[in-house]
């Protein structure tokens, strides 16, 4: 099933085009991987088509320093 990241930083200076970079299959069922350089990065996820994923209908998720995150059940949770 196929997974996008549309997101801005400000690296990139504006939102990527909808739907987004498409994500890469992980190691495990249903995991996805992006990786990008970036001071920060703001961001919602979707199907390519209708369905959005993000915390909530007002917000966006949002990762303030570099690293590793994990995105599970709409906790973003960082690993390193």
């Amino acid at each position: 099933e196929p997974a996008f990241i549309h997101f801005n930083c400000p690296e990139f200076q504006s939102w990527t085009d909808s739907p987004g970079m498409k994500m890469k299959a992980g190691e495990l069922p249903n995991h996805k991987i992006f990786s990008i350089t970036a001071s920060n990065l703001e961001f919602v996820l979707n199907d390519g088509g209708s369905e959005w994923d993000k915390p909530s209908y007002d917000a966006n998720y949002f990762i303030g320093s570099p690293g590793s995150y994990i995105l599970k059940k709409g906790k973003l949770e960082k690993v390193r």
